[in-house]
């Protein structure tokens, strides 16, 4: 089991698919390390088929929802400046969005014969 997260996780195109072990083993040292290669429940035999049916169909819910989170923040992406996604994106609590306005001079000249001599 392990071995099989490991390459599923290795893998980005299977990366994003809940993981659920399935195991007769309930020691704490393996509920962990299932944990920590990327599993996202751990369920140990005997068990109860409505309970883990329940389980399967909250996590293929959440991976839907993640997705639909990762889609949203990618349009909100291209409305906003890098600088405030990062911010907004942070994970900081207490951050601080406001506008700051800077002078700006434009000039707005028109040389006789300017165009011809780029052009030759």
């Amino acid at each position: 089991g392990f071995e099989v997260c490991r390459r599923l996780q290795a893998d980005p195109s299977l990366k994003e698919v809940p993981i659920i072990f399935l195991t007769a083993s309930n020691e704490v040292q393996n509920v962990v390390k299932g944990f920590e290669l990327g599993a996202v429940d751990y369920i140990v035999k005997p068990f109860n088929a409505a309970e883990l049916l329940s389980r399967v169909n909250t996590h293929l819910q959440l991976r839907a929802a993640r997705r639909k989170l990762e889609e949203l923040a990618t349009k909100l992406s291209r409305y906003l400046s890098p600088q405030v996604y990062a911010s907004i994106f942070s994970g900081e609590r207490d951050v601080k969005i406001g506008t700051q306005r800077k002078p700006l001079t434009v000039f707005f000249s028109d040389i006789v014969g300017f165009t011809a001599r780029t052009e030759s």
